[in-house]
């Protein structure tokens, strides 16, 4: 995880140049909320259960028990509930007729976490990746090696192919 911010005269010149870079080759504030996926809006528990089953899928109901009971110390019968839940929200299926159960997530990782900081940008920041990253490098702590690695992500967003809506 990248964590920005500013230290000193060299951090404030960065900030500047990866600010001024955003503002020529970002778009200013994008909508997401038009075209962001309708998943399934999952608890922090129900999350937990996910990111067993994006790890370990196929896993058994019974191993998720196992595995969450030991890890979390959860009840199997809250395990079991989240499970329930997430079957009825369509976030997860349950292979038909398997004894055990055989659980797997209905969505990548990748997209739900696309989806969830979709929303949160939306509501926090009314859909603006600028303002969000504008507001991150103005508060957070930044090593040089974090800064090296922003300006590798920026350079290689110029060579990305840009969608536009």
């Amino acid at each position: 995880m990248l964590r920005v911010g500013l230290s000193g005269d060299m951090d404030t010149k960065v900030l500047t140049s990866i600010l001024y870079w955003c503002s020529v080759n970002c778009t200013t504030s994008v909508e997401v909320g038009e075209i962001m996926k309708k998943t399934a809006k999952v608890s922090d528990s129900e999350w937990q259960v996910m990111k067993l089953l994006w790890e370990k899928s196929p896993i058994t109901s019974s191993e998720i028990v196992k595995i969450l009971g030991l890890n979390i110390g959860w009840s199997p019968t809250t395990i079991y509930t989240l499970i329930s839940r997430l079957v009825k929200k369509k976030a997860i299926t349950i292979d038909q007729g398997s004894s055990p159960h055989v659980c797997r997530p209905l969505l990548s990782q990748k997209e739900y976490r696309n989806d969830e900081r979709n929303a949160f940008l939306k509501k926090v920041y009314d859909g603006s990746l600028n303002l969000f990253l504008m507001n991150t490098l103005e508060e957070e702590e930044l090593s040089d090696a974090e800064i090296d690695e922003l300006k590798n992500i920026l350079d290689n967003s110029k060579t990305k192919e840009r969608w536009t809506i």
